[in-house]
């Protein structure tokens, strides 16, 4: 187990067991136990490689896992393309995407990854 003396003025949402004390300030101090309960185990992601970049017309996305759907957008949320290629590597064409930068969102196994590329 933890403890952090926390300000009473930030309002840790975690709490188990607190305690009131008061600094020569006049703030309530606050002891908050926390317990291994927070903590994440699986950080996993999947890994993808997006290349070449800067793109002209075909980007080649290869990965550990299979890609469920490949997804371009630009920068203000515009859905420019979007595939489903169901394989760990794939070729998409991008020669009909005007020059700007865009984010390539790639699915796989209930996970996304975005990448940014910028199109030539």
């Amino acid at each position: 187990m933890s403890s952090y003396a926390v300000l009473a003025w930030l309002k840790t949402a975690v709490t188990r067991k607190h305690t009131a004390k008061y600094n020569e300030s006049g703030y309530e101090l606050w002891t908050v136990a926390a317990d291994d309960a927070m903590a994440v185990a699986d950080v996993r992601q999947n890994k993808f490689s997006v290349y070449p970049n800067p793109v002209t017309d075909i980007i080649n996305i290869s990965g550990d896992a299979e890609i469920s759907s490949v997804q371009v957008y630009d920068y203000s949320g515009k859905l420019w393309l979007a595939e489903m290629p169901q394989s760990r590597k794939s070729q998409i064409n991008l020669s009909s995407l005007p020059k700007g930068n865009y984010v390539v969102k790639i699915s796989s196994d209930h996970k996304n990854s975005s990448y940014k590329i910028i199109k030539k």
